[in-house]
């Protein structure tokens, strides 16, 4: 649900993966439907992992508003570069949403070095079952 409330408008775009879970390309094209965001997939390289060389020619554009990637892929298990990304995303200045369901307690993960602006993570694959959302829109 909290992607809903990112203050996207026609014509911003959304930068994601191959690897991000499928249930989360629909509120996508739901926004992209109703809102007309335009949803672009990075490329990847040769370990599945979002290309980061792709990622920073696809950040000159100025209607990039948000990369929505997963901490590790659903799909194959490819662990994405994030440390590098949010760099990325800070210095271009749009937001940097994580998706860590899957990686976050199996993985090192620092807050400070990631420098994202949403987190999202189900609790229930390592404690309980809930969900919890972390924003930080002032990174």
């Amino acid at each position: 649900m909290e992607f809903y409330s990112l203050p996207l408008k026609f014509g911003d775009i959304l930068l994601t993966s191959t690897t991000k879970y499928a249930g989360n390309y629909i509120p996508y094209l739901q926004r992209q439907k109703r809102d007309g965001i335009k949803v672009k997939v990075l490329n990847e390289d040769e370990t599945g992992a979002v290309c980061l060389e792709h990622l920073k020619k696809a950040l000159d554009n100025p209607n990039i508003r948000l990369i929505s990637l997963p901490l590790l892929g659903i799909h194959g298990g490819p662990i994405q570069p994030v440390e590098e990304i949010g760099a990325l995303a800070r210095e271009a200045g749009v937001w940097f949403f994580l998706d860590a369901c899957q990686g976050i307690g199996h993985l090192p993960f620092d807050i400070k070095k990631i420098g994202y602006h949403v987190l999202t993570r189900f609790w229930s694959q390592i404690l309980t079952c809930s969900t919890w959302y972390w924003f930080s829109m002032d990174r």
